[in-house]
């Protein structure tokens, strides 16, 4: 899978020189639009794949939202804290249902 949504800026290569399976840029995209395109990138990671998140604000809600719905399946690792830039790695570590009610 090679999603991304966005600009890049800030994307690439990770700290270990492989590339991110998929980029989600949340600053170019609409505020109710930003929830269901996170959801719909998470579903669609496989065990060991990971997400490089970026959004314009700090990301406390969505962070409690991927822990309360994919608990210890999506792994959340902060890289880079703003403003005006904050940078998350999402790791799909475990399989399972989708995120749950």
């Amino acid at each position: 899978m090679a999603m991304v949504t966005g600009n890049a800026d800030g994307a690439g290569a990770r700290s270990d020189g492989r590339q991110y399976t998929a980029v989600l840029d949340l600053r170019v995209h609409d505020r109710l639009e930003r929830l269901p395109l996170l959801e719909l990138t998470l579903s669609s990671l496989t065990v060991g794949e990971d997400l490089l998140l970026m959004t314009a604000a700090a990301p406390e809600r969505l962070q409690a939202h991927v822990a309360r719905h994919y608990g210890e399946r999506v792994q959340w690792q902060p890289l880079q804290c703003g403003p005006p830039l904050w940078r998350a790695r999402l790791v799909r570590v475990a399989s399972g249902d989708e995120a749950e009610q």
